[in-house]
């Protein structure tokens, strides 16, 4: 039995599993359902002399918002609007991912969430945390993790 959702928040971080990701959404999404694709951009850690392209000027800021969203629609299955699925494509710039992907879960009343996880284990996950387990910990609805196919 397959169970169909109307209102699917998948974040994605633009990686392999995270299109993966997107197409498990899709293949949830009921009639008529909406697919809220979320980019959540980290702010960068600058190390050496900033990039006179990059930066936080409104025009800089716009332009990779515009580019994200561009990565972000050719995720979408060539089939979904026949289907019935409307999309909607989400970026922010926020330090803390899980909060926001929970946040954008509430403010959107979403049945669930399907999102990727890289599957790391001890000292990697230690060093860098696990949006996936944070999410999953603060959650209201179902949260569907989608694991790298390759990791096996």
């Amino acid at each position: 039995m397959t169970s169909h959702y109307r209102k699917i928040l998948c974040p994605t971080d633009l990686s392999p599993v995270g299109e993966h990701a997107v197409s498990v959404a899709y293949g949830l999404a009921g009639p008529e359902a909406t697919v809220y694709l979320l980019h959540v951009s980290e702010p960068a850690v600058v190390v050496g002399p900033p990039d006179p392209g990059y930066g936080d000027a409104p025009s800089a800021r716009a332009a990779r918002e515009k580019k994200l969203q561009g990565q972000m629609r050719w995720l979408v299955p060539d089939d979904s609007t026949s289907k019935g699925v409307r999309t909607e494509i989400l970026v922010f710039h926020d330090p803390n991912v899980a909060a926001r992907v929970v946040a954008e879960a509430g403010r959107l009343g979403v049945d669930a969430i399907v999102m990727g996880s890289h599957g790391q284990t001890g000292f990697g996950r230690i060093l860098m945390g696990s949006v996936a387990m944070d999410v999953v910990r603060q959650a209201t609805v179902p949260v569907i993790l989608v694991h790298d196919r390759r990791a096996r």
